[in-house]
C-alpha cells in the first residue's frame, strides 16, 4: 500500500454522517450495487438524498433496513449522472479500513467520488491499535513459557509446530482468518471476538495449523476445495481464561491471554519439547497438570499517529508503551491509528460541517441554482418589505401628528409675539403661541 491511497482531504461531519470527500473503497467489485441494501444502485439522486436513503430506507414491510456506510459517485458535467450506494452493513467490517484515495481507480478521475458512514455506529476517529483484527500480523506466544512458535524453511513439508526463545529473528509470523472465507469478504478489516472459530496460518502461503499425527500439531497444507467447513481439524476456538472479565462475544485485545480449543481438546505445550498438541482432558485439568495451554498475540505491524500537526508518521507496535481496554494504544501520550495517513485528522482534528458549496460540487445539480435564487430573491423581498413597512410607519406617523395638531389648534387663542418684530404694515409676517 503506498501512501497516497490514504492521503485525502480532512472528513467532514454531515448529517449523522463522516463524509470523506474525494475517496473511495478498496476493492469497489466487493462493494458495489450488488453488495447495497437493495441489491441496487440508486441513480440521479442528490448526495443530500442519497444521505436520506440510507438513514431511511425500508423494505417492503416497513422494517428500517441496515445501511451505515455507502459512497457518492457523480459527473461534474451531468447533473442526471449520479450513483448512491447503501452498503449493507453485515456485509463488511469496520469501513474506515476500506476508504482510499480515489485515484486508485482512474476511471474516477472525472468524477467526485464521496464515502460517507454513520458515526453513530463506527466510532471516528478509530483509536483500535489494542484490538486483535483478522489477518493482522502477528505472533502466538505462550503465557507461562514465554516461547514462541519457531521459524523453519517454507518449503519442508509437514513440519512440527516447536515453540522457542521470542525473537523477532527465530519466530514465524502468522495470520488469523475465519473459519469460512465466503461468509463476509470484509472480515480482514473486522476484529477477533471470544468464541469465533478461527484457523492460523502463515501469510502468503497455503500453510495452515492442523493436528495430525498422534495430536501434534503440524503446519499442513490448507485443503482449499473443501466443501465441510463445520468440525474442520484446522480451526480452533477461542475462549477467555477462568480469570478474565471476558466473555463470548467480547474483542479480543493484544494484551488479553486465552485458550484455544476444539471442542473438550485443549491447543498446549508438550513439556521439555515445547512441541504444540492437543491435550484430550479439560482446561482445568491441564493447568493443574502444569501444562502451558494460555496464550496471547504479540502485533508484528506498524502504528500511525500525528507527529505534529500535518504530519502522520510511522512507529513500530513495539514501541507502544501503553495499552487500555478500550482497544487504544498510544506513543507518548499520543493515540495510535492502525493505517497510514492518520484520516487526515493530524491538522484538522476538530470536524467541521461542510457548507453549501461543498454539497454544491457534489451533486452539481440545478437545485441549488434554485435554491440560491430563491435566496436572492428573499433577500430582495425582504428589502422591499421592510422599506414599505418603514414608509407605511412614517405616514401613520405624519397622520397622528397632524390630527394632533389640528385638534390643538381648535383650543388656542392667539396674541401677538412681541419677540417677532413687525415687519411691513401691508405684509408682515406674526409668530403665534398659545396663550
Amino acid at each position: 500500500m503506498t501512501s497516497t491511497q490514504f492521503n485525502f482531504r480532512p472528513p467532514h461531519i454531515f448529517k449523522n454522517m463522516i463524509v470523506f470527500p474525494e475517496t473511495t473503497l478498496k476493492n469497489i467489485n466487493s462493494a458495489d450495487c450488488n453488495d447495497s441494501v437493495t441489491g441496487l444502485c440508486i441513480r440521479g439522486k442528490t448526495f443530500q438524498q442519497c444521505i436520506d436513503i440510507c438513514n431511511t430506507k425500508k423494505d417492503g414491510d416497513g422494517e428500517l433496513l441496515t445501511c451505515s456506510s455507502g459512497y457518492y459517485i457523480s459527473d461534474p458535467n451531468n447533473k442526471k449522472k449520479s450513483i448512491c450506494v447503501t452498503l449493507r452493513e453485515e456485509e463488511f467490517g469496520n469501513p474506515y479500513y476500506l476508504i482510499r484515495n480515489k485515484s486508485i481507480y482512474p476511471l474516477l478521475d472525472k468524477y467526485k467520488s464521496t464515502v460517507f458512514i454513520n458515526k453513530n455506529k463506527w466510532k471516528f476517529p478509530p483509536y483500535e491499535a489494542n484490538i486483535v483484527f483478522f489477518k493482522d500480523f502477528l505472533t502466538l506466544t505462550n503465557v507461562e513459557t514465554q516461547l514462541g512458535i519457531k521459524d523453519f524453511p517454507l518449503n519442508d513439508k509437514n513440519i512440527d509446530i516447536i515453540f522457542n526463545d521470542i525473537n523477532t529473528k527465530n519466530n514465524i509470523t502468522i495470520q488469523i482468518i475465519q473459519d469460512n472465507a465466503f461468509e463476509s469478504r470484509g472480515k480482514e478489516f473486522t476484529p477477533v471476538k471470544y468464541g469465533d472459530l478461527i484457523s492460523l496460518i502463515i501469510p502468503n502461503t497455503n500453510l495452515i495449523m492442523e493436528p495430525v499425527v498422534n495430536s501434534n500439531i503440524k503446519w499442513a497444507t490448507m485443503c482449499i476445495t473443501c466443501i465441510s467447513l463445520k468440525n474442520k481439524i484446522d480451526t480452533f476456538h477461542i475462549i477467555p481464561t477462568k480469570d478474565s472479565n471476558k466473555k463470548t462475544g467480547d474483542k479480543v485485545l493484544y494484551t488479553d491471554k486465552f485458550h484455544l480449543v476444539q471442542g473438550t481438546d485443549i491447543f498446549g505445550l508438550e513439556n521439555y519439547t515445547n512441541t504444540a498438541k492437543l491435550f484430550y482432558m479439560p482446561i482445568s485439568k491441564a493447568i493443574s497438570k502444569e501444562i502451558p495451554v494460555t496464550f496471547k498475540f504479540t502485533p508484528r505491524m506498524k502504528g500511525f499517529y500525528c507527529e505534529d500537526k500535518n504530519k502522520c508518521s510511522s512507529i513500530s507496535y513495539a514501541m507502544l508503551d501503553k495499552f487500555d481496554n478500550e482497544g487504544v494504544g498510544t506513543y507518548k501520550g499520543k493515540k495510535i491509528y492502525r493505517t497510514p495517513g492518520c484520516f487526515s485528522t493530524c491538522g484538522d482534528e476538530i470536524l467541521v460541517e461542510p457548507r453549501t458549496n461543498f454539497l454544491k460540487s457534489l451533486d452539481n445539480n440545478e437545485n441549488y441554482k434554485d435554491k440560491e435564487n430563491n435566496k436572492s430573491y428573499s433577500v430582495f423581498s425582504s428589502i422591499i418589505g421592510i422599506i414599505i413597512i418603514l414608509f407605511s410607519i412614517t405616514i401613520i406617523i405624519i397622520f397622528i401628528y397632524q390630527l394632533i395638531k389640528s385638534k390643538n389648534n381648535k383650543n388656542k387663542t392667539l396674541s401677538r409675539d412681541a419677540t417677532v418684530p413687525p415687519q411691513n404694515n401691508n405684509s408682515y409676517s406674526l409668530s403665534y403661541k398659545a396663550i
